[in-house]
Order: structure tokens, then sequence, then C-alpha cells
């Protein structure tokens, strides 16, 4: 059971480094906003020993023509910028829609 977890949680890593890594091909490109936070709030929580709470709420949007790649970056900072104001004892809220 916790090496099929393990396994699950390995492939999650790598679906989202390859995503990553595979922003950069085209400079435009369609996007779906929640699937790079969900990927951005992952990465942004994995390195770190204790973090604030995260609330989600995922509301239905279209896909998106831009930079992924710059998106992300911006939803990081953001996302980092929230953590580390809050605290570990913190709440950082996201409503998407």
């Amino acid at each position: 059971e916790s090496g099929r977890k393990s396994a699950e949680r390995l492939r999650g890593i790598v679906g989202r480094m390859q995503r990553f890594t595979n922003l950069d091909r085209a400079e435009v490109q369609s996007a779906d906003l929640n699937e790079l936070l969900r990927d951005v709030i992952a990465m942004a929580t994995a390195d770190r020993t204790s973090v604030a709470r995260i609330l989600t709420e995922w509301g239905e949007m279209p896909r998106f023509s831009c930079r992924p790649q710059q998106m992300s970056a911006l939803f990081s900072n953001l996302i980092n910028n929230a953590l580390d104001a809050v605290g570990a004892e913190g709440e950082v809220r996201i409503v998407t829609g």
C-alpha cells in the first residue's frame, strides 16, 4: 500500500516536471490555468518543511492563450510570497472562475 502511494506520488511529480519543461517549446500557447496553478502549488509546497494551509476553489475556466512558463513563474511568485507572509500557521485561499 505505501509502495503504491509512493509510486503515484512520484508519477505526479514526474508529470508536473514534464509539463514545466515542455512549457518553453512554444512561446504563446493555449493553457489550462487551473492545471498550471495546481502544478505550481504542488511544487511550492514540496520545497517547504512546514507550510500554511492552501484552500482552493476551482471554477470552470476556458483555456487561455498565454505564455505558460511566464504564467507559472507569476503564480509561483504570488503563492510563495503569500505562504511566506502568512507563516506556517496561516492560510492561503486560491479561487478561480
